[in-house]
C-alpha cells in the first residue's frame, strides 16, 4: 500500500494512532478490526486531503477531520456499544446460519438410508389369498380376504384388485368392501402403498394395490433438507446484509446478490470492498 503524496508520515501516523486508541477495547476478530481501521483510515485520509487542499495546515486538517467524529472518549465508547451490539446481532444469524446448512447437509446424505429403512410388510396369507391366487387361476375368495382384511387391519388398511384390459387399469375388488373406492388415490398417497403385478395361467394381467395402516414418511428427509437448506439461505443473505449495512456498504444491488446468489456473492462484495478500501488510500 503506498502512502498518500499529498500527506506526510507524520500525520499518516498520527491518524494510525487515532484509529488504534479508538478500536483498541473493540473484542471482534482481527479481520473486522482491520476491515474498521482500513475503513476509518480511507475515510480519514480522504478528510485530511480535501481539508490540505483548501489551505489547512496538516494539524488543522487532522483536528477538523477528527471533529467530525465527535470527542474520541465518546466515540471509543459508541465504537464500543455498537460493535457490542452488531455482534450479537452476527452470532445470533452466524449460528441459525452454520445449525441451517449441518442440519440440510445431514438430511440430504441421510436421505437415502431413510428410505432403506421403510420396509413393506403384506401379510404373507393375504397375499397368498390375492396374487397367489390369481397366479394360480383359482377364484378369489372375498369371505376369507374379508376375514384376512379383519384379523390385519392394524397392519393393512385396503388391498385394490386391478384388471389390465387394453392398456387400462379396471378396478375389480376393493377390500374391506365397506371402504368407498374413490377414496383409494387419495389413501395412496397418504399411507404407504406397494403394488403387485401378476398374471393368470390365461396370460391376462393383474396388480394389486395394498396400503398399509402406516403414514408415508418417505419424503420426510427430502422436505426436512429442504426447509433447512432454505433457512440456511435467507440467514446467511441477512447475516451478508447486516455485515455489509454495518460498514456502511449495503445497497439494493448487493442485498439483491445475497438473497440470489449468497455465499456467492458475499465473496464478491468483500474482494471489491478490500479492493475498494486499498484503492481509496492509494488515490485519495
Amino acid at each position: 500500500m503506498k502512502d498518500n503524496l499529498q500527506l506526510s508520515k507524520k500525520l499518516l501516523k498520527k491518524i494510525d494512532k487515532f484509529i488504534i486508541g479508538i478500536s483498541s477495547d473493540l473484542s471482534e476478530s482481527k479481520d473486522t478490526i482491520k476491515d474498521f481501521r482500513e475503513e476509518m483510515k480511507g475515510n480519514l485520509i480522504a478528510s485530511c486531503s480535501e481539508l490540505l487542499k483548501e489551505g489547512y495546515s496538516e494539524e488543522e486538517s487532522f483536528s477538523l477531520a477528527v471533529n467530525k467524529f465527535g470527542d474520541s472518549e465518546n466515540l471509543k465508547e459508541d465504537l464500543t456499544s455498537a460493535f457490542k451490539t452488531r455482534g450479537k446481532t452476527n452470532k445470533v444469524s452466524f449460528f441459525i446460519t452454520i445449525s441451517a446448512l449441518i442440519l440440510a447437509l445431514a438430511f440430504l446424505l441421510f436421505h437415502n438410508m431413510f428410505e432403506k429403512k421403510i420396509t413393506y410388510s403384506t401379510p404373507h396369507a393375504l397375499e397368498y389369498a390375492t396374487s397367489v391366487s390369481i397366479q394360480q387361476g383359482i377364484a378369489l375368495d372375498n369371505n376369507k380376504i374379508e376375514n384376512l382384511m379383519k384379523e390385519y387391519k392394524k397392519e393393512v388398511k385396503l388391498v385394490a384388485i386391478y384388471k389390465v384390459e387394453d392398456g387400462k387399469s379396471i378396478l375389480k375388488n376393493v377390500y374391506p368392501s365397506s371402504e368407498d373406492s374413490s377414496e383409494i388415490n387419495k389413501l395412496s398417497e397418504r399411507y404407504l402403498t406397494s403394488s403387485i403385478a401378476c398374471q393368470n395361467p390365461s396370460s391376462e394381467q393383474y396388480f394389486i394395490k395394498i396400503i398399509e395402516n402406516r403414514i408415508d414418511t418417505h419424503n420426510i428427509g427430502h422436505y426436512l433438507w429442504v426447509f433447512f437448506f432454505l433457512v440456511y439461505w435467507v440467514a446467511f443473505a441477512v447475516w451478508a446484509s447486516t455485515y455489509a449495512y454495518y460498514i456502511n456498504n449495503l445497497n439494493f444491488g448487493w442485498l439483491l446478490s445475497f438473497v440470489l446468489f449468497n455465499i456467492l456473492a458475499y465473496a464478491v462484495f468483500r474482494f471489491t470492498n478490500k479492493l475498494k478500501l486499498r484503492n481509496k488510500l492509494i488515490l485519495d
